[in-house]
């Protein structure tokens, strides 16, 4: 993450999920993507339902280095599936990135620290795989409600502490440690 960018002069509000990644890129925004002109095929398995929106603005314009690059801004609720009791749960999403176009994995290392690399592989670049990606990576490994929360609650352990004391107590391997002294 980066400092606030602002804004470049060209503003659009888009249905078209192309954008061009080249160094010669104008610089764009496009605010509020529309949830209706995305397709999240990859989403869809992680999560319980696709419905709601997804409000989604994209600052587009190449840096003093001559870096093109992306500000992208996502905010959304996703319906997860908790992994402790199996019912769905809301999933906030606000996040901001700061991605930036490369071709080769040498691109990404010189990269300065403030952008994430963003492999780009076809030009124009596809919107809808930008912002699923990001999506995608918002999510936690092990999707689960705050445990507060969670309808399984009563059903959780003990804290580990306790769990181990019991173990100490009840060792099967004990009785060889006595003979080990003999």
């Amino acid at each position: 993450g980066g400092g606030t960018v602002p804004p470049p002069a060209k503003t659009i509000v888009s249905s078209d999920p192309r954008i061009d990644c080249s160094p010669t890129c104008d610089a764009l925004q496009i605010a509020d993507l529309a949830r209706r002109h995305l397709v999240l095929q990859r989403l869809l398995p992680s999560i319980a339902s696709d419905s709601g929106e997804i409000e989604v603005v994209l600052n587009f314009d190449i840096d003093e280095l001559g870096v093109p690059f992306m500000h992208g801004e996502f905010k959304t609720e996703l319906q997860l599936i908790c992994q402790r009791c199996l019912e769905p749960y809301a999933f906030p999403v606000e996040l901001q990135s700061m991605l930036a176009w490369v071709r080769t994995e040498q691109e990404a290392e010189r990269l300065p620290i403030r952008y994430e690399p963003y492999l780009v592989e076809t030009n124009p670049l596809i919107l809808n795989d930008v912002v699923e990606d990001e999506l995608l990576l918002s999510l936690p490994q092990i999707p689960m409600h705050d445990e507060s929360e969670c309808p399984a609650r009563q059903w959780v352990e003990q804290p580990i502490d306790n769990a181990v004391e019991k173990e100490v107590k009840a060792n099967p391997f004990a009785v060889l440690a006595d003979l080990k002294k003999d």
